[in-house]
């Protein structure tokens, strides 16, 4: 767990991509910028917990974000994501038991697409699902 140390800088989505056993990966309420890298959620795919919240990460969230098949908990909330949330993410549903991807940049139409999705998909199989 790094989360709270004042780390800022790039997201090392990259270094982080070369931990294929990682387990859990918090670098929540830290100050990394970037985007999320296509790579990474491929390579974390034994990662349960993966909690990047309150930080300053940005862009589209990749498709690739299906290949986390382990994951129980993810938290992506209160950074500057926008677009589209990739239908993917409906894979997940059977390992995920908490989501929250609230507080970012969604306009009102990705907002309803957002709980339109998450909703009857992900919602009646995960318990705490919030957008």
């Amino acid at each position: 767990m790094l989360s709270q140390n004042m780390l800022k800088g790039v997201f090392p989505g990259e270094a982080l991509a070369c931990l294929t056993n990682l387990r859990e990966l918090d670098l929540s309420h830290n100050t990394f910028v970037g985007a999320l890298s296509v790579e990474m959620p491929n390579r974390l795919r034994k990662c349960e917990r993966l909690l990047l919240n309150d930080n300053q990460l940005h862009g589209r969230l990749p498709s690739t974000l299906m290949d986390l098949t382990a994951c129980r908990e993810l938290d992506l909330s209160n950074n500057n994501f926008k677009g589209r949330l990739p239908l993917a993410i409906g894979s997940l549903h059977r390992s995920l038991t908490y989501v929250d991807v609230s507080q970012n940049e969604w306009n009102d139409e990705e907002k309803e697409e957002l709980l339109n999705f998450l909703t009857p998909r992900l919602y009646a199989a995960v318990p705490n699902v919030i957008v």
